[in-house]
């Protein structure tokens, strides 16, 4: 487990999706995974897989059918949240709890390891949740896991008011009405 840094709350900032900061997001699933050693991150060998999620990212920020921020501390990325209408998360092959277009799903949610804890997860959802509601969808669904794993857990949702709408594979979704 990485060493958790010591911070000051008033230098996290919370900033929209943008062509120019998808790059972040990248960083945070590859530089800073948890499961990797970061002096391993040798940007030649992760600059393809980045390039074709920016890429696809990029499409649907132009088709607005895309809902994501990222969470810095003192300019460095340390979270990030997207999410996708229901459609195209299926199409992306996450299940959903019904055959519903009205609703988005968070398809992502990371922070990482050294951050955890300091509300950066609660913050990104929170931050999601209002951009959803100004955009009239009328759910938000996740696939969440068992807190035991420490990615997407059921328990963060839950204290967010979302509730067990399906189970899968000792995972669930949660679903919250808006």
């Amino acid at each position: 487990m990485k060493k958790k840094l010591k911070y000051d709350i008033n230098k996290f900032h919370i900033k929209q999706y943008d062509e120019k900061l998808l790059r972040d997001s990248c960083i945070i699933c590859t530089k800073y995974n948890p499961y990797l050693d970061e002096e391993a991150y040798i940007p030649e060998n992760w600059n393809k897989y980045e390039e074709l999620k920016t890429t696809f990212l990029k499409e649907n920020l132009k088709k607005d059918s895309l809902v994501g921020y990222i969470e810095y501390y003192n300019d460095e990325p340390v979270g990030f949240i997207e999410a996708f209408p229901l459609d195209i998360s299926r199409m992306l092959g996450f299940p959903t709890s019904s055959k519903s277009t009205d609703g988005i799903m968070i398809t992502c949610l990371s922070v990482r390891q050294e951050m955890s804890g300091y509300g950066i997860a609660s913050r990104l959802i929170e931050h999601l949740e209002k951009e959803v509601e100004k955009r009239k969808y009328k759910s938000i669904e996740v696939l969440s896991f068992p807190d035991e794993h420490n990615w997407q857990p059921e328990s963060l949702y839950g204290k967010r008011g979302y509730k067990r709408a399906k189970g899968i594979k000792g995972l669930c979704i949660m679903k919250k009405e808006l």
